[in-house]
């Protein structure tokens, strides 16, 4: 956390499971990335999520797929290419550059 935070910059912390009608109406832009791990019902969140936007505002969602490893945690999965289309596309960015020099 900065020490100096422009007046106009605030940080709080809220369960957005239970809610966010405190915010309804309030943003221009809402950004929510990787928290789809900790979401009950992401229908309901996509729901709330406009509800908290004014009339022509925006909302962004990025997620990924977390799954690194296969059922049994032990076993890496591959990533995602187009010779595999069902492997991790969270590992495939995860290892970046490294995938163009590796054979599937």
């Amino acid at each position: 956390m900065p020490s100096e935070l422009p007046p106009n910059v605030e940080f709080q912390l809220h369960d957005v499971n239970q809610g966010l009608q405190p915010y309804y109406g309030l943003f221009d832009i809402v950004h929510a990335r990787f928290i789809g791990g900790g979401i009950t019902s992401y229908q309901a969140l996509v729901q709330e999520v406009a509800k908290c936007l004014k009339p022509g505002g925006l909302a962004v969602f990025f997620e990924g797929n977390f799954d690194l490893v296969k059922e049994d945690q032990d076993t890496v999965q591959e990533p995602a290419s187009d010779e595999n289309p069902n492997g991790s596309w969270m590992q495939r960015w995860l290892q970046g550059p490294f995938l163009e020099s590796r054979t599937f």
